[in-house]
């Protein structure tokens, strides 16, 4: 019997642009139930390791889109996480640091948002983290 070693995820992977532009495409064209069928296996597992990065990582990418972006991307992290292969991350989802960032710009999300996450994940973690 062998034993395989684990290595964990390179906290310094840096976020793909291309990757974020695509979920922000797929998003807000409601596309979001074919998400599975739009990502390359190659983008798939991409997006599964770059759910798994900090939060601090994500702060900095995520500091230079604007609010409305924000929303769109959340949507598509909510999504993803149950229908993307390998892109369960429970308390690491990136839409609960998407969530603090708007938090911290002075804006909640709206009820109906709320409501909509409530409906589309099965994530209890989602949107505001492990309390």
């Amino acid at each position: 019997m062998s034993v395989d070693s684990w290595t964990p995820p390179d906290s310094d992977q840096s976020i793909d642009k291309a990757l974020l532009d695509k979920a922000l495409e797929i998003s807000a064209t409601d596309q979001l139930e074919s998400l599975a069928q739009l990502h390359t296996d190659d983008e798939a597992q991409r997006l599964a390791a770059i759910m798994r990065l900090p939060e601090a990582r994500w702060r900095e990418t995520l500091e230079h889109y604007s609010s409305d972006q924000l929303h769109t991307l959340l949507r598509f992290f909510v999504r993803a996480e149950i229908l993307v292969s390998g892109c369960d991350v429970a308390d690491q989802n990136p839409a609960i640091w998407i969530n603090r960032l708007l938090k911290r710009r002075g804006e909640k999300l709206s009820r109906d948002e709320l409501s909509w996450i409530r409906t589309n994940t099965t994530n209890r973690f989602i949107p505001n983290g492990a309390l």
